[in-house]
Parts: structure tokens; sequence; C-alpha cells
């Protein structure tokens, strides 16, 4: 009996964990889940030229925040307008949630060259104003300006003669880098006989602009 007892306790143990485990499991996805639907409506204003429903998605405690988003608002209008070939997918390559910020990173395509923005996002918890049209009103996202200490782990890649140091974030740029600075090193020093070779360390830094 003392076993039998022992086995349902463990079982009940068991049960209450995995229902706390999916539970939290399924809040993860809902608050994603808002996140993608605020990015994916933030693009829709960008699309038809709407500013009022795009800047009901930036929040900053300062004005000037809000004014960098308007010239890029305008910025982008003229882009669609004078690039008919200017396509803003709104397709969400990756997104990394550290609660209660997120960075989201977006692509568009210009001259049918692909591009990656970095957007960055911060959970309001107890906002007391109406969500943005479209978007669930619970774990409301705003977008907010870029953090710089939110760029990812420290990182460093060498080549044959230098190494390129980075966040997580700029993994795609410091192969770049690596690959051709190593081609340029190589090409000028078979040039101009340099020796030894130098080696070199690239540094590759956000800045909160």
């Amino acid at each position: 009996r003392v076993l039998f007892t022992i086995g349902i306790v463990l079982g009940l143990l068991a049960a209450l964990a995995f229902f706390v485990a999916d539970r939290l499991d399924q809040v993860n996805d809902e608050i994603e889940q808002v996140l993608r639907d605020t990015v994916d409506a933030e693009i829709a204003a960008l699309r038809i030229g709407d500013w009022n429903a795009f800047v009901d998605y930036q929040r900053s405690a300062s004005d000037v925040w809000i004014e960098q988003q308007r010239v890029l608002f305008e910025d982008y209008q003229s882009l669609l307008r004078t690039q008919p070939d200017a396509r803003l997918t709104g397709t969400i390559l990756d997104v990394t949630i550290d609660d209660p910020r997120a960075r989201v990173e977006v692509q568009e395509i210009i001259d049918g060259v692909p591009y990656t923005r970095l957007w960055f996002y911060y959970r309001f918890e107890d906002d007391t104003s109406e969500p943005p049209d479209g978007v669930a009103d619970v774990w409301q996202w705003y977008h907010v300006p870029r953090d710089p200490t939110f760029w990812g782990e420290a990182r460093e890649i060498s080549g044959d003669n230098l190494s390129v140091e980075y966040s997580a974030v700029d993994e795609a740029v410091a192969q770049e880098v690596r690959q051709r600075m190593d081609s340029w090193i190589s090409t000028g020093c078979a040039l101009i006989a340099c020796e030894p070779v130098p080696e070199l360390i690239v540094e590759i830094a956000s800045q909160n602009v």
C-alpha cells in the first residue's frame, strides 16, 4: 500500500509538472504570437502609408524616437513611390524574446537585394491605453529604440590574418567581413610583398542611433 500511495503521489506530481510546463509553453507561444501580430500590423501600416496607425506601435520616453520614426516612415513612403520593385515583405526571419524585451529581424527587398532590419520591442504589461487595431489587448508590444545591450552574446571568429569580434546578432555581417578582409589582405600582401603579414582585429559594435 505504501508503494502504491507513493506511486500515486509521484504520478500526480508528474502530471502537475507536465501541466505547468505545457501552460508555460502556451503562454510563451501567445506572447510571441502577439509580437508577430504587432510586427505584421506595423508593416501593413507602412505599406498603405497610414502614419496614425504606424505611430500607434511606437513607444519611448523621448519625443526624439517618434521624430526619428516619422522620418523613417516618410523615407519608406518615398521608396515605395519611386521604386516599384521595393518590397516590404514583412517576413520575420528571427524572433528573440528576453521578456519583457524582444528583437525581431524583418526582411525587405530593394532592387532585388534582400535586407534585414533589426527592430526592438518592449512589452508593457501595465499599459492602460487602447491597443492598436488588429492587435490583441494582452501583453502588448511596442516598437522602441534599439537596445545596444540586447545584441546577443559576445563571439569571435578568426580568419587567416584577422579576428572579428562581434555580438550574436551580427553573425552574418561578421562572416562576410572575415571572408572579404582575408581576401583583401592576401591580395594586397601578394602585390607589395608585405612581411610579416599583419594580424588585425576587427570589432563590430552597435550604436544607439
